[in-house]
């Protein structure tokens, strides 16, 4: 059993014991690498969990996904552009391209009964050359959970999942925002390990990292919460100082 698979296990271990069951859960890991992961899991109260990589093919799951998001769910997960349809379909493009490339690691949550019910990913997991004249690897976190499946513990193992990815891969550090009005995932970031460093503007229905490299040009921009985990502790100054630049930098 790879490392990566170990770490997820006891993941697992913990999501179901967070889940208090009545009843014993299963889970099957197959994680030879962060790029062709799946996971299997049945408790009581979410029976027929998968989790797995972007594939090809998952364009319409992820339109599928995108209806079980409401307005407010969208509005702070907003890496795609949710309200161009003709664009829409271009970026889940993009996303899965991405994901079988290996630049980004991304993920769907699947339900046997309700469908894909949560995507997660780490921008440019392979590899960020806007961290890298700070000689530090710092791929960026997004979480999405389906409205009527939030609160469930989902969104906290997605995120603790993104961080064995970020090890595994040797990371040295994973960053985030957060909306100032998103207090679930503001509690659940902070369970996780990561640490607030201050306020920057994040362009919103896109890349984030396409737009810092010029590539893309966002047509709206919010202040948000910035956040980082430290898997390195001692590159920690280049990551404080890396994110700090950004904040300083940022455009919008």
């Amino acid at each position: 059993m790879s490392g990566l698979s170990v770490a997820l296990k006891e993941i697992l271990e913990e999501f179901v014991r967070r889940q208090a069951q009545p009843a014993p859960a299963t889970f099957d890991v197959a994680a030879d690498n962060c790029w062709a992961l799946r996971i299997t899991c049945n408790t009581t109260s979410l029976p027929g969990l998968c989790i797995r990589s972007l594939e090809d093919g998952d364009g319409p799951l992820l339109q599928l996904f995108s209806a079980k998001l409401g307005p407010v769910s969208k509005d702070l997960f907003s890496p795609y552009p949710w309200n161009d349809p003709s664009a829409l379909s271009g970026a889940f493009r993009k996303a899965i391209q991405n994901s079988r490339e290996q630049v980004d690691a991304a993920y769907l949550i699947e339900s046997a009964q309700h469908g894909v019910i949560g995507h997660f990913f780490l921008w440019k997991a392979g590899g960020n050359p806007h961290s890298h004249p700070f000689q530090i690897e710092v791929p960026e976190l997004g979480v999405a959970i389906a409205d009527s499946f939030q609160g469930k513990g989902l969104g906290r193992l997605s995120v603790r999942i993104l961080q064995a990815v970020a090890r595994e891969l040797r990371s040295d550090a994973i960053e985030l925002t957060t909306a100032y009005d998103n207090e679930a995932g503001w509690k659940a970031y902070r369970a996780c390990g990561f640490t607030y460093t201050g306020d920057i503007n994040t362009p919103l229905g896109v890349d984030v990292t396409t737009v810092l490299s010029g590539k893309v040009h966002a047509a709206e921009y919010r202040s948000e919460r910035q956040m980082v985990y430290v898997i390195n502790e001692e590159k920690r100054e280049r990551v404080l100082s890396y994110l700090a630049e950004k904040r300083r930098h940022a455009p919008g």
